[in-house]
């Protein structure tokens, strides 16, 4: 029992080879955008939530459409983006030194609208 708290321990504490800690918590809600097969892109609003345990400088990195934001000595982050999607992307957490901290698929779903056949009984029910 002693060796299974002390990997939960040691796993809890994720760095990478540079001695940048990971993420604990990145959230994105809704990551998800639904629009018409026939519009040419969709508009996602979402909010974004990302913590670390200490203090760290890192950027939050769409490329398509291309986006930046940086942001410097900051441990949490809560903030609300607007953009135009054309297909599913990754939003990606790097450091400063380039390095993928966290990523997360933004999703675009194209419906197509259903052709339905009017009801020709107008709610009357003959027996």
């Amino acid at each position: 029992m002693n060796r299974f708290a002390l990997i939960v321990f040691l796993t809890s504490f994720v760095v990478n080879a540079y001695g940048v800690e990971k993420p604990n918590v990145l959230v994105i809600s809704p990551e998800m955008c639904v629009t018409h097969i026939g519009k040419e892109h969709c508009q996602l609003e979402f909010n974004i939530k990302v913590e670390f345990q200490d203090v760290t400088d890192f950027c939050i990195v769409i490329d398509d459409p291309h986006f930046v934001d940086c942001f410097i000595q900051t441990d949490k982050l809560l903030k609300r983006y607007s953009l135009p999607l054309t297909e599913s992307t990754y939003l990606q957490i790097k450091d400063k030194n380039d390095e993928l901290l966290a990523a997360q698929l933004l999703s675009v779903a194209k419906i197509k609208a259903k052709k339905t056949r009017p009801r020709r009984n107008l709610g009357w029910v003959l027996f």
